[in-house]
């Protein structure tokens, strides 16, 4: 899962971590998951992102569970884990549940922003911000490069709405 390599570059950490999500194929794989094209999974993501980044910037314990969850070992392949989310529902429950309970009620801001952006529902939008959590996560901790809080939170910074 987001196995690209992500390097120091004049981009931003959203811009990299979507141009990320395009190349291991998390865009191609979750549009095909929830049914939306790739680009409105590519609007959901650049919407919601900087605002989850700044609620975990906001507030410590959003924080404290996102470096934790940075810390986790991603499975090997994007295009496997999203194949075996695709036939498993009650995991693809258990990650909205997670981005709920990280979020709590900012969630349904998240979800109503990035489902104006996309042209999409709230519900569509919410379970792809759900589903790429993980993901995004991971690629954050990619480019972390102190690999400590510090590190994450400038990341999170710099990736504000």
């Amino acid at each position: 899962m987001a196995r690209a390599t992500l390097q120091a570059s004049t981009q931003t950490p959203l811009e990299q971590v979507l141009a990320s999500a395009e190349q291991d194929g998390t865009v191609t794989s979750v549009a095909t998951l929830v049914g939306v094209s790739k680009k409105a999974v590519t609007q959901i993501l650049r919407a919601g992102l900087p605002l989850m980044a700044k609620e975990a910037d906001d507030h410590p314990m959003v924080f404290k569970a996102m470096f934790k969850q940075s810390l986790r070992p991603a499975p090997d392949s994007t295009a496997s884990y999203y194949e075996a989310l695709q036939a498993n529902m009650p995991a693809q429950h258990t990650l909205q549940e997670a981005f709920l309970s990280m979020y709590g009620s900012l969630a349904d801001g998240f979800n109503r922003e990035a489902s104006q952006r996309a042209n999409t529902t709230e519900q569509q939008a919410g379970q792809v911000l759900a589903v790429t959590m993980p993901v995004v996560i991971h690629s954050l901790a990619v480019l972390n490069l102190q690999r400590n809080e510090m590190g994450l939170g400038g990341l999170l910074r710099r990736m504000r709405a």
